[in-house]
């Protein structure tokens, strides 16, 4: 991947179109190329140096997590876990926690200006709701991988 486009949307990207070639391939009876492993390893490997200490990532290295990318990189990571791939429990641990955190601080923002919220969810198409169902989907998923870790 060129490093001048080379940021965390893209590695959760690349990610995402791996693991589910592996289940279309599967699906059709062929064979996957024996690198996808390697690929989708070095792909990791690269997204969770982006993982700050709060959980979250950011988009170049360990800038400023932003909530969106963070819901769509843990997305990318529990599909390589669902993939035998090896993810670090630490690593789930602060995404579900960083995940968490934002969930309730937008619940609380929309507890505090029902009205406002309506106004910018129809102003913007309902793209902070929509970002808030991704946040409760993925908080969901990274506890299920939790409470019921692959054997590694």
């Amino acid at each position: 991947m060129d490093a001048a486009h080379d940021f965390t949307e893209q590695r959760a990207s690349l990610i995402r179109l791996l693991t589910a070639t592996w289940d279309l391939t599967k699906d059709a009876g062929a064979k996957l190329p024996a690198d996808t492993n390697a690929s989708i390893d070095a792909a990791l490997e690269q997204m969770l140096k982006r993982q700050n200490y709060e959980g979250g990532f950011g988009y170049w290295g360990q800038t400023e997590p932003d909530a969106y990318l963070s819901a769509y990189a843990m997305l990318a990571v529990g599909a390589a876990s669902e993939k035998k791939r090896f993810i670090p429990r630490d690593v789930l641990e602060r995404g579900k926690d960083y995940m968490q955190s934002q969930l309730a601080q937008k619940t609380r923002a929309l507890a505090q200006a029902p009205g406002q919220f309506a106004e910018q969810a129809l102003g913007q198409e309902h793209e902070a709701a929509h970002a808030v169902a991704v946040e409760q989907a993925v908080v969901v998923h990274v506890e299920a991988v939790r409470r019921h870790p692959r054997q590694r």
